[in-house]
């Protein structure tokens, strides 16, 4: 499942009133300017994204029922399989493991979004949200928000982390599709836990005020 959306009109948005006001008088490019503020305010300065306490609370459900499967098996089968008693053992520490892993899931930020930049906490370099031209989020058994960039753009390294469905930035930077994609433990900003539609709609505004920015930049420089 996947819910994807083009920033291009946010892109045009402030370009166009950069433009359209370059040429006219003092009053107008005034009225550009505060305008392009305007967009600029509306997305907050900094949006910290944390992991939700998602897998910390699935992990023991994950582990409790194979464990009692396994004992139940052993208790009333005369010849229990034991690769299937092996295979719910094996099952019951994976929950384990992984509520264990995600103990301290949200206690700091993962991945923080300014008004600006796109920082990861394994990126080398923050992305330039100017640079983003399309938005996807993923549900897989995590969840993945896509940050897709143009051919020419160049994308900072990640450090690879290990353990179980950790959350990360991953960085494809050949093919058709070059991208950071970010994975998540559910999506937390600010304290507050979000869905597919607000996440998107709250990346936007960022996006919206990175166009503005430098449109703004662009317009009382000339």
């Amino acid at each position: 499942m996947s819910k994807s959306r083009s920033p291009d009109a946010i892109q045009n948005l402030a370009q166009s009133l950069s433009e359209d006001f370059a040429h006219h008088s003092k009053a107008e490019r005034a009225e550009a300017i505060r305008e392009l503020k305007q967009i600029i305010a509306n997305a907050p300065e900094r949006s910290e994204f944390r992991d939700t306490k998602k897998f910390f609370y699935r992990g023991p459900v994950f582990g409790v029922a194979p464990l009692a499967l396994a004992i139940y098996m052993m208790k009333t089968q005369a010849s229990p399989s034991w690769g299937m008693i092996a295979f719910l053992l094996a099952l019951a520490l994976f929950g384990v493991v992984l509520a264990y892993q995600h103990r301290n899931d949200g206690a700091t930020p993962h991945m923080v979004l300014t008004r600006t930049e796109l920082q990861v906490t394994n990126l080398s370099a923050p992305l330039p949200l100017v640079e983003v031209n399309g938005l996807e989020i993923a549900e897989l058994s995590q969840t993945w928000i896509n940050f897709h960039v143009g051919e020419n753009t160049s994308l900072p390294t990640a450090t690879r982390l290990r353990g179980l469905l950790v959350s990360q930035a991953v960085v494809f930077p050949k093919g058709k599709k070059r991208r950071i994609a970010v994975s998540m433990a559910g999506i937390k900003v600010n304290g507050e836990k979000l869905d597919w539609d607000e996440t998107l709609a709250l990346i936007e505004r960022h996006l919206q005020a990175a166009h503005a920015t430098a449109e703004l930049q662009a317009l009382q420089a000339g």
